[in-house]
Parts: C-alpha cells; sequence; structure tokens
C-alpha cells in the first residue's frame, strides 16, 4: 500500500505542475474534467463546475456513484483527486464521478460570519446542494443512489456542518482538517439535538488531521469527536485519523479516505471463481445500497487464469459469457470470448470476437495481434501455399502427400502441433504416420509408436476434440478374451491416450458394444459420442454410419443414423462429426457417371438431420474422394483424392494424396446455395 500511495503523490505532483502551467489564468479550468456552470436560484449567481467523469463513462451503461468537492486550493485539488479515482478506479475502488464546486470568493464563505455566527450562505450552499446542484447531476449523468462530499479546511468544516444539518443527503462525509474552532457553539448544538441524533440510516465520517496541524484545529477536533461519540446514533460510522509530520489537509487524505469507505472492495481471500466474485460484489451492493458491478479487470484475469492456468475452456466460457453480458461495451470482454473460441478450435467465430473488439478500439493492439495470428496456421508451414478458398491444393507436398503413394485420413491435436495420417507405399498394408511440431518446425513423418508392425493393417487415426485420446482402427490379432467366432479376422477400434509426460499409452481394445462387430473411422464429439461406419461386413446391404451415445464413459449399444444419412448411396462411409455435432460429412458412392467415392454434409438442425448436400464440383471430381476431417480450429477441410493405377500386367492399384480446401468459405457456398433454393 505504500506504493500505491508514493505512485499515486508522484502522478499527482507532476498532474498539478501540468495544470498550473496550461491554466488559463482568467477562467477556473482543469486538465482532468469539463468545465461546466449552473446558474443557482437558490444562491443567486452563476456557480462554476468542474465534472471528470470515469475513462470509459461514454462506452459503459453503468451507474456511477458522485463525490462532490469544494474549493480549497481548487484547481490543484481538482486534479489531484480526479487522477487518485481514475488510477484507484476498479482496482481498488469503484469508479466513481467527480463533481468540482468552484469558490472564487474563497472558501470562507462557508462558515458562519464570525461575529453574529449567521449561517446563511452555508445553509444556501446545502440548499443549493439539496435542491439544484444534486438533481442536476442526476438528471445529466448515469448516478447511482451514493453520494459523498469532500472538503478541507473551511470546506471540511461545512462538509460537517452538512451532515449534522442534513445528514440524509450525502451517504459518506470527508473533512481533511476542518476548520471547527470557527463554530464550536453551533455544531455541538447540532450534535445534541439535531437531525443526526436520530438518523435512521447508515452515515459515514472520516476526518484526518496532522500533529502538526494548526493548535485550534487540532484541539476542536478533539473536543468534536468527544461529542459525537457521547451522542452519536447507532446506525452513524465515524473515524478521526491523525497522522504524522503531514501539515494542514494532508496530501494523501484522499487516497486514506476512499481506502476507508470501501476496504474491500479488492479482497484478501482469493475470489479464484466467478461464484466468489459475484458473491462478494453482490455483498457489497447490500452495504452501500446500489448494484456495484464485478470490474471488468478483474473477470478479465479470472477468465484469463481459467485458459492459462487451470486450462479449463468450459470454466472460461462461463466467464467470459458473463463477461459479455456485464460489460457488452467492453473490448476485453470480446478478447477473452475470442481466445476460448479460439482454442475451442472454432476459428470463425474467434474472429468475430476479435473484430468486435477492435470495432470498440481500432489500436487494440492485443486484439491485432491475435486476429494477425489467426490468419496464419501451424499447417501453412507445411505447404508453400495454403488454401484461400474453395479451391482444394494438395496439402504436405512431398511429404505427407507423396507421389506414387497413399496418404490419407488426417486428424490434429486440438493445437494443430501434432498430426496423424494413414500412409503407404504400393505393396506395404496403411499403417499410421505421425509428425509434430517443435520451434516452429516440423518433424519429419515417422510411424506412430503403436503402429511399428508391417504386418497389421492400422488406419483412420481420429483425435478427441480434447485431445487426451486417439482412435484407430486395426486388424491387429486379440487377446484370448476376445477371440470368438465373431470376432476373428475382422476389424476393430483401439485407442492410445495420452499419457502424463506427453507420449502415448499403449493400444486399449474398445470394448462392448463395439466388439462383435465390424466397425471403422470412430470419430468422437465433444459430448464423447461416438460416429462411425458398421454393419455385418464390409459392403454387406445394411453397412452405414452407426453411433454410439456417451453413458458416463460408457456405450450401452449402437444404432443406425437415418435413412436421410444412408440411402444416399452406396458404401457410406467415414464420418466425420463436428465437434458439437452441428453437422456431419461422410462419403459415398452415389449414382453419379463417375461412380465414385464423393463428399457429402448433412446438418443437424434442432436434433434433425437435414438431407445431404454435395461438397461441390471443386471437390467431388471423377476421382474417388473420402475419410474427411476437419481442422480443430475449423478453419481447413482435409480428404483424400485416389485415383486407380494400372500396372503393365494390367493389375491394379491405388494412390491417394490429401487436400485441402477453406472450409468456412465453403460451408458458406453451399448454405447459400441451400438458401436460394
Amino acid at each position: 500500500m505504500i506504493t500505491s500511495y508514493k505512485t499515486i503523490f508522484i502522478f499527482i505532483v507532476a498532474l498539478s505542475s501540468c495544470f498550473e502551467a496550461f491554466a488559463d489564468k482568467k477562467t477556473p479550468a482543469v486538465t482532468l474534467g469539463e468545465i461546466s456552470s449552473l446558474q443557482s436560484k437558490v444562491l443567486d449567481k452563476t456557480v462554476p463546475l468542474s465534472i471528470h467523469l470515469p475513462e470509459n463513462y461514454d462506452s459503459s451503461k453503468k451507474t456511477y456513484p458522485v463525490l462532490y468537492m469544494l474549493g480549497s486550493n481548487y484547481r490543484a485539488r481538482f486534479a489531484m483527486l480526479a487522477s487518485t479515482l481514475d488510477y484507484m478506479g476498479e482496482t481498488q475502488i469503484p469508479e466513481i464521478i467527480l463533481i468540482g464546486v468552484d469558490l472564487p470568493e474563497g472558501n470562507r464563505i462557508l462558515l458562519p460570519t464570525r461575529e453574529s455566527q449567521d449561517t446563511t450562505i452555508p445553509d444556501g450552499y446545502i440548499d443549493f446542494f439539496e435542491t439544484e446542484l444534486m438533481p442536476h447531476v442526476d438528471n445529466n449523468y448515469r448516478t447511482a443512489p451514493f453520494n459523498m462530499l469532500f472538503g478541507g479546511s473551511n470546506s471540511g468544516c461545512f462538509s460537517i456542518y452538512t451532515l449534522l444539518n442534513k445528514p440524509h443527503l450525502f451517504n459518506s462525509y470527508f473533512a481533511s482538517s476542518p476548520s471547527l474552532s470557527n463554530i464550536p457553539a453551533v455544531l455541538q448544538q447540532k450534535i445534541k439535538s439535531g437531525l443526526l441524533k436520530t438518523l435512521p440510516e447508515d452515515r459515514f465520517l472520516h476526518i484526518i488531521y496532522s500533529d502538526d496541524d494548526r493548535d485550534d484545529t487540532t484541539e476542536s477536533i478533539s473536543e468534536f469527536s468527544n461529542i459525537l461519540e457521547e451522542h452519536k446514533p447507532g446506525s452513524f460510522t465515524y473515524k478521526v485519523e491523525e497522522l504524522v509530520n503531514q501539515g494542514h489537509v494532508p496530501a494523501i487524505d484522499f487516497i486514506k479516505f476512499l481506502l476507508e469507505l470501501y476496504p474491500d472492495f479488492n479482497p484478501r481471500e482469493n475470489l479464484d471463481t466467478l461464484g466468489k466474485l459475484t458473491q462478494h460484489f453482490d455483498n457489497l451492493s447490500k452495504r452501500y445500497g446500489y448494484e456495484i458491478q464485478p470490474p471488468l479487470s478483474m473477470i478479465f484475469n479470472l477468465g484469463a487464469d481459467a485458459i492459462v492456468r487451470s486450462k479449463d475452456l468450459v470454466v472460461a466460457e462461463k466467464i467470459f459469457q458473463y463477461s459479455l453480458q456485464v460489460y457488452p461495451e467492453g473490448k476485453e470482454s470480446y478478447l477473452g470470448m475470442g481466445v476460448v473460441r479460439r482454442d475451442q478450435g472454432h476459428v470463425e467465430k474467434a474472429r468475430i470476437m476479435f473484430e468486435k473488439a477492435l470495432a470498440i478500439d481500432p489500436e487494440y493492439s492485443l486484439a491485432k495481434r491475435l486476429l494477425e495470428r489467426l490468419e496464419k496456421s501451424n499447417l501453412t508451414s507445411l505447404s508453400s501455399q495454403a488454401p484461400t478458398d474453395t479451391t482444394p491444393l494438395v496439402f504436405a507436398p512431398d511429404i505427407v502427400s507423396i507421389d506414387g503413394h497413399a496418404s490419407a485420413s488426417i486428424t490434429f491435436s486440438p493445437d494443430m502441433t501434432e498430426l496423424f495420417f494413414n500412409h503407404r507405399k504400393i505393396g506395404d498394408n496403411y499403417n499410421i504416420y505421425t509428425m509434430k511440431l517443435a520451434d516452429g518446425k516440423w518433424s519429419k513423418p515417422k510411424p506412430a509408436p503403436f503402429s511399428m508392425n508391417k504386418k497389421n493393417l492400422d488406419f483412420h487415426p481420429r483425435y478427441t476434440p480434447k485431445g487426451n485420446r486417439l482412435y484407430f482402427g486395426s486388424t491387429r490379432p486379440l487377446d484370448g478374451t476376445h477371440i470368438t467366432s465373431n470376432t476373428r479376422g475382422r476389424l476393430h477400434q483401439w485407442y492410445v491416450e495420452k499419457q502424463s509426460d506427453g507420449d502415448w499409452g499403449e493400444p486399449i481394445l474398445m470394448g462392448q458394444p463395439f466388439v462383435d462387430i465390424y466397425i471403422m473411422g470412430a470419430v468422437p464429439s465433444e459430448k464423447g459420442n461416438l460416429y462411425f461406419t458398421s454393419g455385418e461386413r464390409v459392403g454387406a446391404d445394411d453397412e452405414g454410419i452407426y453411433y454410439a451415445i456417451n453413458q458416463n464413459g460408457k456405450y450401452a449399444s449402437i444404432e443406425k443414423m437415418g435413412d436421410v444419412i444412408n440411402t444416399n448411396g452406396r458404401f457410406i462411409a467415414h464420418p466425420y462429426i463436428a465437434p458439437d455435432e452441428s453437422y456431419l460429412i461422410y462419403d459415398s458412392e452415389k449414382a453419379t457417371e463417375s461412380n465414385n467415392g464423393d463428399l457429402f454434409i448433412s446438418f443437424n438442425q434442432n436434433g434433425t438431420w437435414t438431407e445431404s448436400y454435395s461438397l461441390g464440383a471443386k471437390i467431388n471430381t471423377k476421382l474417388s474422394e473420402g475419410a474427411a476431417t476437419v481442422s480443430p480450429d475449423g478453419r481447413y477441410l482435409f480428404f483424400s483424392r485416389s485415383e486407380e493405377k494400372v500396372r503393365e500386367d494390367e493389375s491394379t492399384y491405388w494412390v491417394s494424396k490429401i487436400y485441402w480446401v477453406d472450409f468456412i468459405k465453403l460451408k458458406e457456398e453451399i448454405l447459400d446455395n441451400v438458401n436460394s433454393n
């Protein structure tokens, strides 16, 4: 806290110096607020005002408490208070509107006359506050029902005088080195018999002075405090604080006032969940009688912690959904949600969020950098050219896609730093190969550690959306427990799990109900539901796309998808399900002139699958297209394009390469065509 005091004080001194250098010597002005005035009928004069609003007032929809101050070294004091409110706002105190009331005649006018103790002028200023100034501020600004009055020296005396005359007018009263010796008799009478004595509402008074203050000030404050303690009502809280060697109207008085009024705005306890954060500020709202929302900075930091430290995107998403609800005008709300969407693999949704942040602040450098990075991809380093439209390009030529070889069925880790794909040389079985990205460079393809046996056929690897498991199909032998007449010679589904050291564990056979059936290409959704090709056997009449619902990590049965999917041609296979199950891509040999595999997509509309739509002539050619996947960021569609070749002895073999295309534009194009028809 000492560091905060020093920082604020240095900042204020610098501002005050600038203020004197640039101020108009003829007209009261401040650099940290706007100049205004109010014609007062009560005072029969024009009252000069200075108004300082919180930094984000114009873009916010919040209401703010209001602090009123009266002149005592007015220009420097107003700059000091304004800069302090800006510095402490949303970190140690709520944001506050500051209204300065200038007293060109000097603040001595706020005291009763010396001879007759006439209080006409200070009473008039109280009336001015109540009937003119405060209604004017409430009507022109978004104010919360919480008001504070601050004054120093003679103005501090007026603050206390107002408390004793109209205690309901302000919620909190601050007085720095108040000149109470000027009207001791009047004040004592007000304490003993005034409205404060029967006040039913909570009110707060904080007096600060220094041990080296004026003698009459220190003595009168002590006397006042003793009388007040004897006669104060139960609903009244006050504090008298003596500082050391700070002089008359101490420079750090305002910081101490604020921290005493809001002692636990930013509490010592760790508000490490959204529930704790909102509960804390609900409690503050009840205490102060107006809504105090958690600061955007606190919400953002909580969400960032969920992303970076906890790596819990579900929690982070809830935090930034709340942030967007409470601060729809906050650029940080959109930035945070953009990072969540990016890490979830929803690149287009992430782009929208970053663009909304930039719409609020076009110079928001962090949003600019994140948007630029989003336009790039870990995958672009594998190809000299990345797709920018719906025209497919060969992916990683001579690395993954090699002339005369067969490559297909690629899948990526959620952060796209690891990939697996099927690969074989002509005459070999398919095996699963892997590559890793480290220090910005991809390793060379090599067989995955669980796919080293050339005698087995391993293919169609598929990551889970969380990246903790990898499914694949294999003809590897089963152990004795699973060998039956139904399982012998079949293709089965296996999986490996990511270990704590980052390596993959030993292959595990998927249990029932998957053991006794033919199953190929299992693809998991975010919910853990599995979609796959199945049937009595390859090419059987019941072959098609099936699914199994995840029930707490178990699968009771499998179901065949409806006719809208499974009657679209023959050899319907190799499904890819969107992580959120919003669409399904698969390949099928439809009765076309080529009679080869083509790719189709169906959309999930409130639980009902639409008819299947072709991915278009640029994708579906006279060759055979299939085994589609989508990159975790949702940006690229990958698929294999296979071609049958004939040897000199007229025997045939297949070669294939992996292609990629801009899936965002492809999906938009398909939906536009659907809607136009």
